[in-house]
């Protein structure tokens, strides 16, 4: 009969990391977007950003604006009452006779380096390539249009970047 080693297993090499790390999660928590509910996408990335876990998590605010524009949000933005009160910035809407707030889209066709212009006010644009040296995992909070049509999934899916919610293939199955 062979024996049983009761002894922990010796690691031969020094550069042995633990399986489990001592360093926070990184949580993309990703909201906003360009449906009509992108208020209620604001609403539930802020209450998911204040209530995780910070002693274990690091939550990173991802916004994504009505443009498509994935911005890594300074985080103060996320403490306004709602999207119009900081994109588009105040200092670039145009002048207009009506006090009310609007969307970036009501902005008109702005070009790349106009929207740039309008995110560096409020954090960074970021290629979704980089995702993954940003994130460890991204909670979705998007809904209506590239929240939940398996878009954003299967960006995630291609990144290899865990997220919270259904997979893609059940999009395969919607008739809407």
């Amino acid at each position: 009969m062979p024996e049983i080693c009761s002894s922990p297993p010796v690691i031969a090499d020094s550069n042995f990391l633990p399986l489990f790390s001592m360093e926070k999660l990184r949580i993309g928590v990703v909201f906003g977007g360009c449906s009509r509910e992108r208020e209620v996408s604001f609403a539930g990335g802020r209450t998911v950003y204040d209530n995780l876990n910070k002693s274990i998590f690091e939550p990173i605010p991802l916004f994504v604006d009505s443009f498509g524009n994935l911005i890594l949000l300074t985080w103060e933005f996320i403490y306004k009452g709602s999207i119009r009160d900081f994109y588009p910035p105040a200092e670039l809407i145009p002048p207009s006779a009506h006090a009310f707030q609007v969307y970036a889209e009501s902005l008109g066709d702005l070009d790349r380096q106009e929207q740039v212009k309008l995110i560096n006010k409020v954090g960074s644009r970021i290629e979704p390539t980089a995702l993954s040296s940003i994130i460890d995992m991204a909670f979705l909070c998007l809904h209506g249009s590239d929240g939940e049509d398996g878009r954003i999934q299967g960006l995630l899916e291609y990144l290899r970047i865990p997220y919270t919610g259904s997979g893609i293939f059940i999009f395969c199955y919607r008739d809407e």
